[in-house]
């Protein structure tokens, strides 16, 4: 999957089938491809260059996170677009700038990692509300069940998992100094880069 502009993001879909990234620099907003043939697949036009994506498990959805551009349009959010008409569906606003999205299992919330923590939209409302806030930039999250959401701060130094029942965060690991980390889909595994490599 050959761009003129390296990628800010990559995001893989939850069947597998798609991979779609954000050029640094290119003016065409987010990319996709069909894995196995390489084919360009098509994405929604958002009207402006999303920080990152997320598609819903049901593959009929996308997010796209809106940066802040002040006075220019609408503050920092998130659009979520129907894959197959390309239309908007929801503009949701309530965040700062949103580093890593991801939809619940059931397709009913979306959250956010974001400079202050971890933000949630319940999507039959569309309103915001705060999972929890912290003094460490969250900046990738993952659902590994419809209740249990794991969560990155600080590039994989801080990692916790969190319960949407409890309503509070149940297991925090200590990365160790690491500078990004990945969460496998089932939440099982963990994958922390740090200066010595990847553990």
């Amino acid at each position: 999957y050959d761009e003129r502009y390296s990628a800010s993001a990559v995001v893989v879909s939850p069947d597998g089938q798609e991979v779609a990234g954000i050029g640094r620099l290119s003016q065409h907003g987010a990319r996709a491809w069909s894995v196995g043939s390489g084919k360009h697949r098509r994405l929604p036009k958002a009207d402006f260059t999303p920080r990152q994506l997320a598609y819903d498990f049901a593959m009929k959805r996308v997010a796209f996170a809106r940066p802040d551009r002040g006075s220019a349009g609408p503050g920092a959010g998130v659009d979520i677009h129907d894959l197959k008409t390309g239309d908007r569906v929801y503009q949701l606003s309530g965040s700062s700038e949103a580093q890593d999205l991801a939809f619940s299992p059931d397709g009913n919330v979306l959250v956010a990692a974001t400079a202050a923590g971890v933000l949630a939209w319940d999507l039959s409302t569309a309103r915001p509300r705060a999972v929890f806030l912290t003094e460490d930039e969250s900046d990738s999250v993952i659902f590994s069940s419809p209740d249990i959401l794991r969560i990155s701060s600080r590039g994989g130094a801080v990692l916790q998992t969190f319960s949407f029942s409890e309503e509070r965060v149940i297991e925090t690991f200590d990365g160790r100094g690491g500078r990004a980390a990945c969460w496998s889909p089932d939440g099982l595994f963990l994958a922390v880069a740090g200066s010595k490599g990847v553990r």
